[in-house]
């Protein structure tokens, strides 16, 4: 990204999170925003995958968290298994995703557009497998969210149950309620 550009996101940034967040732009795999110390991290992206969409829907998602996700919260699930630290990360991040996109509704269109960017770029790694039979629950829950619910999954009726809970999600308790359900269904 070019430094002017880098500007302009780390402004809208600091914008939407209504605070003076840090936004860094790193080679990492993927965004992240640091609850705790405040720091929004962007990857950098090959030329072949850089987009606007992708890099507002990043911004936006992880500006969600700076918003929604308590830090407190996170910080006590240190003595928690890595299994289950992620599926509270698939049910936070479609928390706050429906969150930004309700409080920023523009942010919609570079969610789907930004998804199918990286979904068409193999970002998710979906690319030769079968996404209906070779995923657990979890990444499927995950990849729905992620589209917008646009992918078609077939979920079985005790998923369906499980997957159209994550919308009832409203707080992080929830998340974490929801979370524990889910791991003990897998």
């Amino acid at each position: 990204m070019t430094k002017n550009t880098m500007q302009k996101k780390s402004q809208l940034a600091k914008l939407l999170a209504t605070e003076n967040i840090e936004v860094l732009e790193n080679q990492v795999q993927t965004a992240s925003f640091d609850v705790v110390n405040r720091i929004l991290t962007i990857p950098i992206f090959k030329e072949e995958h850089k987009s606007d969409n992708v890099y507002d829907m990043l911004v936006g998602h992880e500006v969600s968290h700076a918003l929604h996700t308590p830090s407190d919260s996170w910080k006590d699930m240190a003595n928690r298994s890595k299994e289950f630290k992620s599926f509270v990360n698939v049910i936070e991040d479609a928390r706050i995703d429906k969150l930004i996109q309700k409080k920023y509704p523009g942010l919609k269109n570079d969610y789907l557009k930004g998804f199918d960017k990286m979904y068409k770029d193999n970002f998710f790694g979906t690319k030769g497998k079968d996404i209906k039979r070779d995923y657990a629950l979890i990444d499927k829950i995950n990849l729905y969210y992620k589209s917008s619910k646009r992918l078609d999954f077939n979920f079985t009726s005790k998923e369906k149950i499980l997957v159209d809970a994550v919308d009832k999600c409203k707080t992080f308790d929830d998340v974490l309620k929801l979370s524990e359900e889910i791991l003990g269904y897998c």
